[in-house]
């Protein structure tokens, strides 16, 4: 049991998925829940009663790959008084072509997302339809005629 203990991080919480790697058995691992009074407060997610429950902390352990809002942002870095109604969280994917669409430069969105290079950012980046036909040269005086 005491390596079960082990694996209970510094805010209390546990994770199955932590659990499984250290190899230890289920039946040991819902004893020692059971024993500690944890409870489960997400899939695969257990936390001690002592523990503070942050809902932004378990959306990353559950989803590590989103990206939390500009709202809730600015909130966590004291630039705001007013505390979000609720946590927005994005998707990575989403949140690059949301921030290409609004004409955040590439190398800012890869410092944003952790990338070193700016070329992994380049898969994130989707086609936008309205800034391709604005790219678009007008050819006038051509016909719309067709010639067989």
């Amino acid at each position: 049991m005491n390596e079960i203990e082990n694996l209970v991080d510094e805010s209390g919480m546990i994770t199955t998925k932590d659990v499984a790697r250290s190899n230890q058995s289920k039946a040991d691992f819902y004893n020692y829940l059971k024993k500690n009074n944890f409870e489960q407060i997400s899939r695969g997610i257990y936390a001690s009663q002592d523990s503070w429950v942050d809902p932004l902390l378990i959306a990353h352990m559950r989803c590590p790959k989103a990206v939390i809002s500009h709202d809730v942002a600015l909130h966590y870095y004291g630039l705001v008084d007013r505390e979000p109604s609720s946590p927005t969280l994005m998707l990575r994917h989403n949140a690059a072509s949301t921030m290409v669409k609004n004409e955040v430069p590439v190398s800012t969105i890869a410092a944003i997302l952790g990338h070193a290079d700016i070329d992994s950012t380049d898969i994130y980046i989707t086609t936008d339809e309205k800034k391709l036909r604005e790219c678009v040269l007008p050819m006038t005086g051509i016909s719309k005629e067709v010639f067989s």
